[in-house]
Formats: structure tokens, C-alpha cells, sequence
């Protein structure tokens, strides 16, 4: 019986595939029916009408339609979502991704990020990947007492102050927006230290408006939001206001590497503006698309799939957007896979030694 059934189960899956070649219907492994030149046509029309940086990056979006839509009338069933992302890939965008329906497995292919059976980022900047596994934050507790170090329920924030008065606090993400709070506490325990490090290497980004309250706990006067425009649009943001029961006036550096990308680079960007703050590390992944609430970009596709893509972006204060250029540090310090493998933190290090000089 049980090769009977493995049997049926063959001549079902080829009977699949002999409609599906005969164009009757196809679906994804995930039994979610397909129309690929629908959705194909679906998601390139979405990218077109809100996509920010086809200037800035050169891109001809209507050369891309060339080149994919015979792919996508050829493709099969789940083949569609193969097109889509590499599709998307043409866009060289940190934030452009797909989700595919539960359950689908897509060929896994070279450069891409995320995982076969969830959200798929087709590019990742070449700094991203270069620090990708430089650094690590197993590396901190050859520079922090274990004993010393506090992490908040989430996980998000770890926090510790050295044996030299020096404090150090990690920001792993901008979100939620309860994150706050943590950070507040955090910034309480550490009011008292000589010096402050803030650490969001490897920080992916977040919520913009929770970005602006990290930052005013460090302003003494106010200082003029970073640049935002939604589908061309200026987005009015006001001033980023001193905020909290005291604001940190004394030394303090903020740490960034390749892997600091989206809203850790807003931050970084902003934190450089601050007297009293030096940027120390590398430059950071380049990803300055955002999005707007009346423009989410998130775009349903006829299939069910979900492309996501910037419908705004952000730009550093000399005018220019960090996509693809970075926030560069004030002092460049690099990390490598050796200074890894030998158990130090060169950036870490630096910052440290900085300070002390203050």
C-alpha cells in the first residue's frame, strides 16, 4: 500500500505538471493558483508609480519590463517568484523585498537574504555584506564584566558600565515603540558614568518617530529634522526636541558599521549633528528608502504574494540620500574577519581609548 500511494502521489504531481505546461493553471508548491504575467504586471506597475530613486540610481524601469515580461509569460506556476525578486534585485535596494505565500519554496539563489519559505530581500548593499560576520556581540564581554551587563525583557538593549566609569549601551532595533521606555531606563542606571558609548552595529532600523526620541535624550537646544520626502512630497516633520527628565551632555560615542543600515543610520546621521557626540566605526549598509502612513508601500499581488518597496526617501543634512552612499563616522576605524577570529573589537576598542582622552 505504501508504494501504491507514493505511486498516485507521482502520477498526480506529473498530472500537475502536464496542465500546467499546457496552460490550464499552475500553482506554487503552497497549492495557491498563479496568473505570473498578472502578477508580474501587478508589481511592476506598483514599483513605478512610487519608486524614488530610479533617477538617482540610473535605473530605466521600462527597459527592466522588457527584459522580464517574457520570463514571466514563461514561467511556471512558483517560477513567477523567481522573477519577481530578481525583478526587485534590479532596484539595488536594501528595502525591496517579497513575501510569498505560506508554505511556497522558492530555489534559493546566490546574494540573496531572508529565507526560502519567508521574506525575500534580493540585495544587500557590499558593505552590509562585509561586516556581515566581522563583528558579533558575543565580542563584548571581552570588554564588559558579564556580571555587569543588563538586558531588557525584549532583548533589544543590553547596558553595563565599565570598571573605568565609561558606560555602554546597545540598541539592537528602533522598534517597537515600547522600546523607549527601556532606553529611558537604561539611560537612568547610566547617568552617572564619565563617558557613553551607544552601539548600533548590526542595528537594522525602525520607527522613525521612536528614532527622534533616542536622540532628543541627548540635546540641550533643538536640532532640524533630517530630510523627508513621500512620493516627492516634503514630509513636515518638526524640529528633534530635548526630551526626558535630563538629557546626556557628557562625551559620547556612537558606534556604526556597514551592518547599521536604515533607521541606524538616520540616527547615526542625527547623532552627528550633537556637540558632544563623535561617530567612530565604518560607514554604514546605505538604505535611505522609507515609507509614508497614506503610502505603506506594501502592494498585494492577484496571486496573494506581497512586494514591499520604498515609496519615500531620507536624506543625510548635505542634501544628498544615504542610499547607497552611507553615513561615513567621524573616525573610520575597520573591523575584519581576523580581529574577530582573535577575539577583539578594534572599533570598540578605539572608542574606549577615545574617551579617555576627553
Amino acid at each position: 500500500m505504501k508504494n501504491g500511494k507514493l505511486a498516485i502521489r507521482g502520477w498526480l504531481a506529473f498530472a500537475a505538471l502536464l496542465l500546467c505546461s499546457l496552460g490550464s493553471g499552475c500553482s506554487d508548491p503552497s497549492g495557491v493558483a498563479i496568473d505570473g504575467v498578472a502578477d508580474f504586471e501587478t508589481a511592476w506597475a506598483a514599483v513605478d508609480s512610487v519608486y524614488p530613486f530610479f533617477e538617482f540610481k540610473e535605473i530605466d524601469w521600462a527597459e527592466v519590463h522588457a527584459t522580464y515580461r517574457p520570463r514571466a509569460e514563461q514561467a511556471a506556476g512558483g517560477e513567477i517568484f523567481v522573477v519577481l525578486i530578481e525583478m526587485l534585485g534590479e532596484l539595488k535596494d536594501g528595502h525591496a523585498r517579497l513575501d510569498p505565500p505560506f508554505g511556497s519554496r522558492i530555489p534559493w539563489q546566490e546574494g540573496w537574504y531572508g529565507s526560502s519559505d519567508g521574506p525575500i530581500w534580493p540585495y544587500m548593499g557590499p558593505r552590509i555584506w562585509r561586516d556581515m560576520d566581522v563583528w558579533g556581540a558575543d565580542l563584548l564581554l571581552n570588554y564588559l564584566d558579564p556580571d555587569s551587563i543588563h538586558v531588557d525583557q525584549d532583548s533589544l538593549i543590553g547596558y553595563a558600565i565599565r570598571d573605568d566609569g565609561i558606560g555602554y549601551v546597545r540598541i539592537s532595533e528602533f522598534m517597537p515603540h515600547e522600546i523607549t521606555r527601556d532606553f529611558d531606563a537604561a539611560l537612568a542606571y547610566l547617568r552617572n558614568t564619565r563617558a557613553l558609548i551607544v552601539d548600533v552595529r548590526h542595528n537594522t532600523g525602525g520607527n522613525h518617530d521612536t528614532i527622534r526620541e533616542f536622540v532628543g535624550r541627548f540635546l540641550t537646544q533643538p536640532i532640524p529634522a533630517i530630510e523627508v520626502y513621500i512620493l516627492g512630497e516634503p514630509y513636515p516633520w518638526p524640529p528633534v526636541q530635548p526630551r526626558g527628565p535630563f538629557q546626556y551632555t557628557k562625551p559620547v560615542v556612537v558606534l556604526v558599521n556597514g551592518r547599521s543600515f536604515s533607521g541606524a543610520e538616520a540616527f547615526a546621521e542625527m547623532m552627528k549633528q550633537v556637540p558632544h557626540v563623535t561617530a567612530v566605526g565604518d560607514t554604514t549598509g546605505g538604505g535611505s528608502g522609507t515609507v509614508g502612513n497614506n503610502a505603506p508601500g506594501v502592494f498585494r499581488l492577484p496571486s496573494g504574494t506581497e512586494i514591499r518597496v520604498p515609496t519615500g526617501e531620507a536624506r543625510r543634512y548635505d542634501g544628498l540620500p544615504w542610499e547607497w552612499l552611507g553615513i561615513p563616522p567621524d573616525i573610520r576605524v575597520e573591523q575584519t574577519e581576523t580581529d574577530r577570529a582573535n577575539g577583539r573589537d578594534r572599533q570598540l576598542e578605539y572608542a574606549i581609548e577615545f574617551l579617555h582622552q576627553l
